[in-house]
This record gives structure tokens, C-alpha cells and sequence, in this order.
């Protein structure tokens, strides 16, 4: 269970996800104690996005922000609690309603104990 609030618009986020397996099973079918996962984080950024409406259009993005965590039961293994997010990419609209993106994303700790990044390819259609 858990609650994901974000506004792209203004660039916030507030994020307080709860995970609990307090059900798990092995694979013999026999009940094992699981842990308990908290997280919290919140964070602001700046997102600038050329906006396209026809069809061949390109549109590049880049954006920038900071996240810092509340908490996070696995945060001991990296001991970094402030990020950099930073994310840039481009899009093109298609003539049947498509629209494709790529973008590339970083999370750089300001102490250099936690490097994140991530490529992604998303192809959406409007129907």
C-alpha cells in the first residue's frame, strides 16, 4: 500500500509509500517473517518543455531538482538523504495521434555516495 502525490506542473512531489510482507512464504509453502519498507521523500523542480501540437514536432525537455528523503529503511546502506535529480530528453509528435519520448535521468548524492541513472523509451497514443 502507499500514497504518491505529485504535481508536474509546479514540480513538487511528496511520496510516502508503505510497504508490508508480513505474509510471506517460501517455496515449500511454509510462513516466513518479512521486513517492513518505509520510505518518504519530497522534493522541487524546474521542468522546461517545448510544447508541440502538430505532427513532426520535436519537443526537447530538461529538467532539474533536488529530492531529499525522510526516510527510507534501506537508506543505511548509502547514508545520503539529499539528491540532484537532473533529466533531459526530447519527444516528437506523430501524425496518428502518437507520441514518442526519450529521456535520460540522473540522482547524484551531494556527498557521492548515491549515483542513480536510467535511459527510457516511452511510446503513448491518444484513442
Amino acid at each position: 500500500m502507499g500514497l504518491a502525490v505529485c504535481s508536474r506542473s509546479t514540480g513538487r512531489a511528496l511520496i510516502r509509500p508503505l510497504t508490508n510482507r508480513q505474509d510471506t512464504t517460501n517455496s515449500l509453502g511454509a510462513a516466513v517473517e518479512a521486513d517492513t519498507i518505509n520510505y518518504a521523500m519530497a522534493g522541487a523542480s524546474l521542468r522546461i518543455e517545448k510544447p508541440v501540437f502538430h505532427p513532426g514536432a520535436w519537443s526537447p525537455q530538461f529538467e532539474v531538482g533536488i529530492e531529499h528523503e525522510f526516510e527510507n529503511t534501506y537508506g543505511s546502506y548509502t547514508g545520503e538523504e539529499n539528491y540532484l535529480a537532473t533529466k533531459v530528453g526530447f519527444g516528437r509528435r506523430f501524425g496518428n495521434s502518437g507520441y514518442f519520448n526519450v529521456a535520460y535521468s540522473r540522482e547524484d548524492g551531494f556527498t557521492g555516495a548515491r549515483h542513480q541513472q536510467a535511459l527510457t523509451f516511452i511510446y503513448s497514443l491518444t484513442f
